[in-house]
């Protein structure tokens, strides 16, 4: 072989090399996650996420979850969707297809739980001003009013998008909104191609693609009893998945030795006494889990593991006993972090 030959196979291969080292250095930068926490929707949002333009991917996806909140989800910005759906409270209003497909889907699992999510409680939710500076505990007869304005069928789905409201009735999407902003994020990861990483709004976190170094995410669940950030159990997952987690511990207020949780339950009115402490749900929706993370808590355990069971999802309960209850589908993937809690398999 003649020496011209030699240096152009000698390039070739250097060529391949430096092609080689450079894709081996950007596939280990990518395996190094860079982590954000930002405030949205009234709580911290947090983004665990691999690349090299996360930065200003992150920043994206703020300007989009504010945007959903000012302009679609939140009741206390007026000129959004659902502040002007309760302010025409006895007409039709016409609301755009994006929120109309969410309320659809809110509604089968408000009729499958048999109102165990009912996003009209909102007038109790005022009552009771839990989330709020000046919580309080109302009287028999002012929750007995509010429930009267309590009711999802009192909420009509129409043609072309249309909502009607009765006089009266107050929506509320706080049980599932973290959900939907998941959903929103984890389309938005995919479609612009970020990712993959974590996003964790409240107690719903979206999971997107695969970990680039090939290990599964360990999804932690908060210990009911614990400080925050404290877990009492790790959930892995290989790749796409939500998880919600509603549980007493969230938001309360104390008063004459009594603890008062933001749960309600729109049939006594009053924060649900079902005998757990937190319901985390695993599935392929963020809506879904956030608002059956809900039913299933107000439901309790046994109306809660069917519903679970018939929506087809994954769940941990943990009751008022220190007793973790896990699906099927979680044996091979839960591990249970803290010898105070016993796990019991379903």
């Amino acid at each position: 072989m003649s020496l011209k030959k030699n240096s152009k196979w000698i390039a070739v291969l250097v060529a391949v090399v430096l092609i080689a080292f450079f894709l081996y250095g950007v596939r280990k930068a990518d395996c190094k996650p860079h982590d954000y926490t930002d405030t949205a929707m009234a709580t911290v949002v947090r983004f665990r996420l691999y690349g090299s333009q996360t930065e200003s991917e992150k920043e994206c996806m703020m300007e989009k979850l504010e945007d959903m909140e000012t302009n679609i989800l939140s009741w206390r910005i007026e000129n959004s969707q659902v502040a002007k759906l309760n302010a025409g409270a006895g007409s039709r209003v016409r609301v755009d297809s994006l929120l109309y497909g969410w309320l659809s889907q809110i509604r089968e699992i408000e009729e499958g739980s048999d109102g165990a999510l009912d996003i009209t409680i909102a007038p109790l939710a005022r009552l009771w001003n839990i989330e709020g500076e000046e919580p309080y505990v109302p009287e028999e007869d002012e929750i007995q009013d509010a429930l009267s304005h309590v009711n999802y069928n009192r909420v009509k789905l129409e043609e072309h998008n249309y909502v009607y409201l009765e006089s009266g009735t107050q929506m509320d999407l706080g049980a599932v909104g973290k959900g939907i902003a998941c959903d929103v994020v984890a389309d938005m990861m995919k479609a612009e191609n970020y990712g993959p990483g974590t996003v964790s709004i409240g107690g719903s976190i979206a999971v997107v693609g695969s970990k680039p170094e090939g290990s599964k995410w360990q999804m932690g669940i908060q210990d009911p009893e614990g400080e925050t950030g404290e877990v009492m159990g790790v959930v892995e997952v290989a790749s796409d998945c939500f998880l919600s987690t509603s549980g007493d511990y969230e938001k309360y207020f104390e008063q004459d030795g009594v603890r008062y949780h933001h749960i309600l339950d729109a049939k006594t009115g009053k924060p649900a006494q079902s005998g757990l402490h937190s319901v985390t749900i695993l599935c392929d929706s963020g809506l879904v889990s956030d608002a059956l993370s809900t039913a299933c808590f107000v439901l309790g355990l046994e109306k809660g593991m069917a519903l679970a069971e018939k929506w087809d999802v994954e769940a941990v309960f943990v009751d008022e006993e220190h007793q973790v209850h896990i699906t099927k589908g979680l044996r091979d993937s839960f591990t249970l972090q803290k010898d105070s809690y016993t796990l019991v398999s379903e």
